[in-house]
């Protein structure tokens, strides 16, 4: 919020003291006698002051309605379309599965570097210690192993087993086998049609977060200090077609 004023305020600082600059020349220009000073100074005041002004006002315009002014606040009316470009936006140039695809095969490497110890840590091993003791007690063994205790007996081997179990499955992990079959997975058209379809949600679910007011704010924080230039050179080019005016008049 405190980034977002500091653009605006920028951006209308160039806006008033360009509007300002040309006031004054023409507030001088009521000063001097009636000579070619005086018109060379009425000239670029009145030219630089309509220029800049009616360049701030097309400005404040797009970000706020101004009543009577068909057009402004052309933000506001919009959003719905702006919400629609902006998805329009990420999804046709960031998130093609075609640009998913190629980055997720360009870091596949990184990746399966990266997330299959993480995948390791994220396994509850003494759960899977208990589905597989429940499918033998299930299956044909399930006799011979009530003969000796059952679940019971086996219970003080489940530490050791789930450790064996992470142990393997790390090992595994680390083969390159294993990492060419993540990496391979990483790229599979159903894994991209997946990912590119949860993007699709998140921004959706986003973008139905945003108000009118939102976006016009996103808008005003991303281009308002820029535009705040549009002043400067509206008053700069007036000025000089105001000094132009009164010097192709005098010749």
């Amino acid at each position: 919020m405190e980034a977002q004023k500091l653009v605006v305020k920028t951006g209308d600082n160039k806006s008033l003291i360009t509007n300002l600059l040309a006031l004054l020349l023409l507030l001088i220009s009521f000063l001097l006698p009636h000579s070619i000073y005086q018109q060379i100074f009425a000239n670029m005041g009145l030219f630089a002051l309509s220029g800049a002004l009616t360049n701030w006002l097309a400005i404040h315009m797009l970000f706020q309605k101004v009543p009577l002014l068909y057009g402004s606040g052309v933000i506001l009316e919009r959003f719905a379309e702006f919400k629609h470009a902006i998805k329009t936006l990420m999804m046709t140039e960031f998130f093609t599965p075609a640009h998913v695809t190629t980055v997720l095969a360009e870091q596949s490497g990184v990746m399966s570097e990266q997330l299959l110890p993480t995948l390791v840590e994220q396994i509850n091993f003494e759960t899977l210690y208990d589905g597989l003791i429940d499918t033998l007690l299930s299956s044909s063994l399930g006799n011979m192993i009530q003969l000796i205790g059952g679940k019971s007996a086996l219970a003080p081997l489940k530490p050791t087993i789930a450790e064996k179990l992470a142990i393997s499955l790390q090992q595994w992990f680390e083969t390159p086998q294993a990492k060419q079959k993540f990496e391979a997975a990483l790229t599979e058209a159903k894994f991209v049609t997946a990912l590119t379809t949860k993007i699709e949600q998140i921004i959706d679910q986003r973008l139905a977060e945003l108000t009118p007011s939102l976006v016009r704010d996103i808008m005003q924080t991303m281009i308002r200090a820029h535009l705040g230039w549009l002043v400067v050179w509206g008053g700069v080019f007036g000025a000089v077609i105001g000094l132009l005016k009164v010097i192709l008049i005098s010749i």
